[in-house]
């Protein structure tokens, strides 16, 4: 999907010659939509005056710098129409995550915002895209559209709640994230297909997606359920009654909660609140039937919102080691079985 020359949305190679115009660059631009040389020649020395790298190309950086330039005069949003001696082509960028107007960058910014739930990172203006996009308008004041325009861009850059993003977006990918080969090699066992989709459904919904977030998940999930091996709490009915049964903490209120309400999953989701919290999330109430349905249905997706809910993608973004993550996981540092941990972790990187 692309987005079309039109000088008022975000992207716009009409928008980007006129910004470099009211930057005061020399000789003026023609507004014709084009990237032509003249203006990759003119990006060159905008890029070379606030000391980006100098490509010619009009990515993230390179837009958010040009709107922030204290150069920049008499500038607005409202850019003139292309302007051309002959018709124009219908030129457009395409969804690159690192070009400016992608909207792959756009959902990606949302996410940064804290908008939840997370958006998939598709490149598409779709229905959730479309409805985060409205929330975030409507909060800071702007026109509740639903497209994203040069203001609303301009706000999600500069909004207070923007966090650990970086212009370098994830590339849009395809749904298998982990082959099911890799998936095998690494938990050292077969796996059902049912299991392969809630890997990689889940890898997809959380945005578990770069090398190192998938290397640290992967290396977590695969100590914490012994290799695949512990898919639901170990502990018979009264264990888990003498553990869990009237936890306030945990949501378990009424009778028959603690049983019910068990761990399950790879990272174990325990308590009515924990399980209501994740029914609410992906739409299935189901959810409620207890430890059985999720240890069955979403073994990976129910330790991917964990993982979401406690900002493991920041940590891991961070550079923290396999022990700091680890220690996150496990409440203590250094993690228990930190050894297996680190185990798991460099067999990952041995495929991943």
């Amino acid at each position: 999907m692309a987005i079309e020359n039109d000088p008022k949305i975000v992207g716009s190679l009409a928008s980007w010659q006129n910004i470099l115009n009211g930057n005061g660059y020399q000789p003026p631009l023609r507004i014709t939509g084009e990237l032509d040389d003249i203006t990759k020649e003119t990006t060159r020395k905008f890029q070379k005056d606030v000391g980006l790298p100098v490509t010619g190309s009009v990515d993230i950086a390179t837009w958010v710098a040009g709107l922030n330039h204290v150069k920049l005069p008499n500038w607005s949003p409202e850019t003139p129409p292309i302007r051309a001696k002959a018709p124009v082509s219908s030129a457009k960028i395409e969804n690159d995550p690192k070009a400016v107007g992608s909207l792959a960058a756009w959902q990606n910014i949302l996410n940064g915002n804290g908008y939840q739930p997370p958006l998939r990172i598709t490149g598409e203006l779709d229905e959730a895209t479309q409805e985060t996009t409205r929330k975030f308008q409507k909060d800071i004041g702007l026109p509740v559209t639903g497209s994203v325009d040069i203001a609303t861009w301009v706000a999600g850059l500069k909004h207070p709640k923007l966090v650990d993003w970086l212009p370098e977006t994830p590339a849009i990918r395809a749904k298998e994230l982990v082959a099911k080969s890799e998936a095998e090699y690494i938990f050292e066992k077969p796996i059902s297909d049912e299991l392969f989709t809630d890997l990689n459904n889940c890898l997809e919904t959380f945005v578990i997606d770069t090398r190192p977030r998938i290397r640290h998940f992967l290396a977590q999930i695969a100590h914490e359920s012994g290799g695949l091996q512990w898919l639901k709490e170990l502990g018979g009915r009264e264990y888990f009654t003498r553990m869990y049964e009237n936890r306030e903490d945990l949501g378990n209120t009424q009778l028959g909660d603690g049983a019910r309400f068990a761990g399950a999953g790879a990272i174990q989701l325990t308590g009515r609140y924990n399980y209501q919290a994740f029914a609410d999330y992906i739409g299935d109430s189901d959810v409620m039937d207890g430890q059985d349905y999720v240890a069955s249905k979403y073994p990976f997706t129910s330790a991917g919102f964990w993982w979401w809910k406690n900002r493991m993608n920041a940590l891991v973004d961070s550079g923290a080691s396999v022990d700091q993550v680890g220690a996150r996981v496990n409440g203590r540092f250094l993690p228990n079985n930190y050894e297996d941990r680190r185990y798991y972790y460099y067999r990952t990187g041995e495929v991943i």
